[in-house]
């Protein structure tokens, strides 16, 4: 006899994944088990020689990498049928602006409070221009996410001040490949910001896009991240193309941003796959929802 799992239940009954409460709880310990890791860092001096530039730049990090998942609720949503995934997207976007606070009071410290070199800098740097039209976006959504700013505002007014979270993200990416210095999860994420844009473009059916369609997105994201990191290096930071793809190919330090976006979207379509052969199998599928989210 086949054993029923946490993808099927028995009618009536409420699976683990479909416990709102659980949900919920599991998305506040994994959002903030980053700032735990850096306050025990930052305790136990494990933060390097400069320990506040440490702390600006893994808030960032974490920040954006936060406001990429909350865009990435939706595609999993459909992808899975999982309306009770859309629970988690409140949490994660608020720590996400969270995360963004602590990153502008943490280059506050590291400037010492100079407020007329910080506002110098606003004004005339272009990365912090990016973050500043980020963190204000950011700051609008955050004020507006409670359920008493929907009735106020009307869910049509709502849902549209809300679907600039895509902007917002991609200026605090912006921001992020426009700060000092190369990392590899600029790049990592930027493939990542691709995937996510396609398929806003590819599920206006309100449907989840087809396997074929996520296949050919995920290789169109990974040709638009190798691209866009030979250019953003050769443009930026005057390395050589030639450089940059021999970089791609060597995977001595494991693998490359480009490499890892096309794994990850890979795997992203096997699940669509594996969603779909199931809900064509008759195992019960969650209703998918009626109106396509940002």
């Amino acid at each position: 006899m086949q054993q029923p799992d946490a993808m099927s239940a028995r009618p009536g009954s409420k699976s683990v994944l479909e416990n709102r409460a659980l949900l919920k709880l599991v998305a506040h310990v994994v959002v903030w088990l980053p700032t735990f890791s850096m306050l025990y860092d930052l305790a136990f001096d494990r933060l390097g020689m400069l320990p506040v530039q440490s702390l600006v730049y893994w808030t960032g990090v974490w920040a954006t990498a936060l406001l990429l998942l909350t865009l990435a609720i939706t595609p999993v949503r459909y992808l899975l049928h999982w309306n009770a995934i859309v629970s988690v997207r409140r949490i994660v976007g608020l720590a996400a602006l969270a995360y963004s606070v602590a990153h502008v009071i943490a280059y506050l410290i590291m400037h010492k409070w100079n407020f007329a070199f910080i506002v110098g800098e606003i004004v005339s740097r272009a990365t912090l221009i990016t973050a500043t039209l980020s963190m204000l976006g950011l700051m609008a959504l955050g004020a507006t996410s409670t359920d008493s700013s929907v009735r106020r505002l009307g869910p049509s007014a709502w849902r549209r001040l809300h679907s600039g979270n895509m902007i917002y993200s991609g200026l605090a990416l912006l921001h992020y490949l426009l700060s000092p210095g190369t990392f590899s999860l600029q790049f990592l994420m930027s493939g990542f910001f691709f995937w996510l844009c396609g398929w806003r473009v590819l599920a206006k059916g309100r449907s989840a896009p087809r396997v074929t369609a996520l296949i050919g997105l995920g290789l169109i994201s990974t040709i638009l991240a190798a691209l866009f990191e030979i250019g953003w290096l050769w443009g930026n930071k005057r390395i050589p193309p030639g450089e940059t793809i021999e970089d791609m190919l060597n995977f001595e330090d494991g693998l490359p941003s480009s490499w890892m976006v096309l794994l990850v979207t890979m795997i992203v379509a096997a699940i669509g796959w594996y969603a779909g052969q199931r809900t064509h199998q008759g195992a019960s599928p969650r209703q998918t929802p009626p109106a396509f989210e940002v």
